[in-house]
């Protein structure tokens, strides 16, 4: 008999201030099954604020997630120092991107793909040095 057992995905984010921008991930809440894949959005919200460029460093339990895929179409940003990866090792996964023109409102900066490997309730987390800087 197969069944699947509940995986409810609740993102314990207070979003990250930066020195310009608040980060943030959406869906905050999700309800997926174990063996699920699921995409989280990566955004920001720059407050009215003209930005240029950011670092935005996720973290996330690998008992819990592995990252499947990660995706920098639809972003803000045009310019990528290096390309977003991410290391189900580390629990990590990281976009250091741009844009020459600058960037005010709210956007995606990427997109994370997880598989839900366990049961249990997942904490998805910013990095403390994710930044946003000024134009």
């Amino acid at each position: 008999m197969k069944f699947k057992i509940l995986f409810l995905i609740v993102l314990f984010l207070v979003p990250l201030s930066a020195k310009a921008a608040v980060f943030y991930v959406l869906p905050q809440s999700q309800t997926v099954y174990q063996r699920d894949t699921f995409v989280v959005s990566v955004g920001l919200d720059t407050e009215g604020e003209n930005i240029n460029a950011a670092e935005v460093k996720i973290e996330f339990p690998v008992n819990l997630l592995a990252a499947v895929d990660i995706n920098r179409g639809e972003s803000i940003f045009d310019l990528w120092i290096k390309n977003p990866e991410f290391s189900n090792t580390q629990g990590s996964a990281v976009f250091i991107g741009g844009s020459p023109a600058g960037f005010r409102g709210k956007g995606v900066v990427g997109k994370i793909t997880f598989l839900a490997k366990n049961q249990g309730t997942p904490n998805i987390k910013f990095s403390g040095d994710s930044q946003a800087l000024l134009s």
